[in-house]
């Protein structure tokens, strides 16, 4: 499998189609068991300044939570979201200075909302994807 394929089975995925371990910070694709996302706890932290996007929402308090992809034992890519409203929604974050986010951060963000909040916290937080 191509870094290009990989990287299209993920993002065109459904949350359906991952086994979610949250003790573990672990989602298993379920189609492919050799596709894996790590979420790194050791590396949670909170945003030193919260921007504007991230406090629309009941509790405006945000951080920043590393993901790792790995495809068999292989690692193959770094991604961050924004963890808002208390960890009720994984966010995308945006292109410095704008609200908008790339299509594939967005859709690596869709392949982790696991409680189906994503839709809506985008809405409240004004962010767009970049088309």
């Amino acid at each position: 499998m191509t870094y290009a394929e990989l990287m299209q089975t993920i993002t065109e995925a459904s949350e359906e189609d991952w086994l979610d371990n949250d003790a573990k910070g672990i989602f298993t694709f379920k189609p492919d068991l050799d596709i894996r996302i790590v979420r790194r706890r050791d590396d949670d932290y909170e945003m030193k300044v919260v921007p504007e996007w991230a406090t629309h929402n009941p509790h405006s308090g945000a951080g920043v939570m590393n993901f790792d992809i790995y495809y068999r034992s292989t690692f193959v890519k770094s991604f961050q979201l924004a963890h808002v409203d208390e960890f009720r929604a994984w966010l995308p974050i945006p292109y410095p200075g704008t609200n908008e986010a790339s299509p594939e951060d967005y859709r690596l963000a869709v392949q982790l909302d696991t409680q189906n909040t994503l839709e809506s916290y985008t809405h409240m937080s004004g962010l767009t994807v970049k088309k």
